[in-house]
């Protein structure tokens, strides 16, 4: 299927919805059944990007990367894996993708305070 993720805002708090390609919002067992198909369409995704990948090569995190990081973490949880496949079905249109242990890392550095302490 298609999906479309939206972020939003309520009572202060960012989050996501993910909507079926009619513009419906997908509950129980439907948003289990696309976070696995997502995770599906990511996994032969990271398949192919490995291939063309540069050993060694990073790619910096922005800053719209990060606010979704930390909305994705706000909504689901710290399921490194679903976080990753989430923030990847976003940034997969700009040609890059985050494998969880790159999510949890960089969710740690920026929950940390100046110094060194959680916030």
């Amino acid at each position: 299927g298609e999906y479309t993720v939206e972020y939003v805002e309520r009572k202060g708090k960012k989050g996501m919805v993910i909507k079926d390609k009619n513009g419906k919002l997908l509950k129980g067992t439907e948003l289990k059944k696309a976070q696995v198909e997502v995770a599906q369409r990511q996994k032969a995704l990271e398949k192919q990007r490995a291939k063309e990948k540069t050993p060694g090569e990073t790619i910096p995190w922005m800053k719209s990367e990060d606010n979704l990081l930390c909305a994705i973490v706000m909504e689901f949880g710290s399921n490194w894996a679903l976080v990753a496949d989430i923030l990847n079905v976003h940034s997969h249109f700009q040609g890059w993708h985050r494998k969880q242990d790159s999510c949890r890392n960089r969710f740690r550095l920026l929950s940390t305070s100046e110094d060194g302490t959680p916030s």
